[in-house]
């Protein structure tokens, strides 16, 4: 039976072969259980991403954006279709601010011509009738989209 290291390198190799990415692999002598996959800018990716791997935790992290997706394995595929999809743009990141502050980013997916959200990581608290100012990440080359 694979360990659920291996089940995670396993996972990330796929879709770094996949993608035909290059990357970095970073283990953490203080832990065990924990791996990061960190992929540069490169052909096909115009931004840093990382996934990573802790005890049962995986990560997703890109500009400022980090998961905490559990457990392993009942989420693996999920997370790596949500890896796929940034890198297909299915995927984007929505980044809510409001005076110049990040309140929110949350990970959306397109979905049947809707965008929905899958992921959210709250920055500062706020109340929700407060007006944010929404930008978009996406994987292309000027990748920091205002909304209209």
């Amino acid at each position: 039976m694979r360990t659920n290291l291996e089940i995670a390198k396993s996972a990330f190799k796929n879709f770094a072969d996949r993608h035909d990415l290059h990357f970095t692999e970073r283990s953490f002598s203080e832990v065990d259980d924990a791996l990061d996959y960190m992929f540069g800018v490169q052909d096909g990716l115009f931004f840093e991403l990382s996934l990573g791997f802790t005890g049962d935790e995986l990560h997703i992290g890109y500009q400022g954006f980090w998961t905490y997706i559990f457990p392993l394995d009942e989420k693996i595929d999920w997370m790596v279709s949500l890896a796929d999809g940034i890198i297909e743009n299915r995927c984007r990141l929505a980044i809510h601010k409001r005076r110049s502050v990040v309140r929110y980013r949350v990970l959306e997916e397109h979905i049947d011509g809707a965008w929905v959200a899958q992921y959210g990581a709250v920055e500062k608290l706020s109340l929700p009738f407060q007006k944010t100012q929404v930008s978009y990440i996406y994987n292309t080359k000027n990748n920091y989209h205002p909304s209209s």
